[in-house]
């Protein structure tokens, strides 16, 4: 069955209990036009540019909507009861690890509960679910599909590897808004029988795994075991010296470590501390290699190469790489 959790009617910024007059007029959040008009303010006044207006019928105080959040809260004042955010909108609120692929879009998505008609208008993409198959829940004081519905629901716009992606942000990663049980996806995809996309769902479920804190984690293993590069452990603890490193992906039979560089490695202080920090790992007789975002997405063919070489030097035996259904993510 749908549940909708704490489901609370969205505010306005007008309240019928009280009076207003255009000296009053002073709204720090997005509203209704008409019920603008019917508090007392001129249309006129409402097509000025101290007020955004980002879909019909709506406006918000000029340069207030700047983000996911806020322009999900414009479409809520006039959003129809039962309706959701779903897709890469559900998954931006709830800030779900997203490929640049799926572009930047300015509109929102919607969904209306069967058989209520999809919503349509600039700046949305409507569409229906079923009552039977999704879960609901406030974020943000929005009313949005459910973390797990929401995974279920971007197996139309992401690779399979970026649906291993999110699964693995949702079962664990540090800072995520939400955690959700294994079995949870399971029950999700059963609801949806052999509807589209719960293949490719199957398949990123069973390569999934706790403990990674990043897409481009998640993406290198998922590249180095689809050519036979053995099982990582994720984020692996050292301790040397009284301190603690995490190594992002570790072999530690044969203490072999590989790292992630991306961008905020670039800045000098960064630098420096990534030096520091793995000489005193390599003094703990460890080996760590580096990799960018580069080798991941342009030439995994490289990076396996070098991972199994370096595997071996260090002693693991019975490698056999295998390139015929190697992973090429997108970046």
């Amino acid at each position: 069955m749908n549940q909708l959790v704490h489901l609370e009617p969205v505010r306005h910024p007008f309240d019928a209990s009280r009076s207003h007059d255009r000296e009053m007029f002073e709204p720090d959040r997005p509203f209704r036009v008409a019920e603008a008009v019917r508090n007392g303010i001129s249309r006129e006044s409402l097509r000025t540019s101290a007020w955004d207006k980002p879909f019909h019928g709506v406006r918000a105080p000029s340069g207030s909507i700047f983000g996911i959040e806020q322009l999900c809260a414009a479409y809520a004042t006039k959003m129809a009861t039962g309706s959701l955010f779903c897709g890469i909108t559900a998954a931006r609120l709830w800030r779900m690890p997203l490929p640049a692929y799926v572009g930047d879009s300015s509109g929102v998505e919607v969904a209306a509960r069967a058989p209520r008609r999809a919503p349509q208008g600039v700046g949305v993409l409507g569409t229906q679910y079923d009552g039977s198959k999704v879960s609901a829940a406030m974020l943000h004081g929005l009313p949005v599909f459910s973390p797990v519905d929401t995974w279920c629901s971007l197996a139309a716009f992401l690779d399979p590897t970026d649906l291993i992606a999110v699964v693995d942000h949702l079962l664990g990663t540090p800072g995520a808004l939400a955690r959700v049980a294994p079995e949870a996806f399971e029950t999700a995809i059963a609801r949806r029988h052999a509807g589209r996309g719960t293949a490719a769902m199957r398949w990123a479920l069973q390569r999934a795994r706790p403990g990674a804190r990043s897409r481009t984690e998640t993406l290198t293993r998922v590249v180095l075991r689809s050519a036979g590069i053995p099982e990582p452990s994720l984020n692996h603890r050292i301790v040397h010296a009284g301190r603690r490193f995490y190594v992002d992906l570790a072999w530690p039979e044969v203490r072999f470590g590989l790292e992630y560089d991306g961008d905020h490695h670039r800045g000098p202080g960064q630098f420096l501390d990534d030096i520091s920090r793995q000489e005193l790992i390599q003094d703990d007789a460890w080996l760590l290699m580096r990799m960018t975002r580069r080798e991941l997405f342009e030439h995994p063919e490289e990076l396996i190469v070098r991972v199994a070489r370096r595997l071996s030097e260090r002693g693991w035996r019975g490698i056999a790489l295998d390139m015929r259904h190697l992973v090429r993510p997108r970046a």
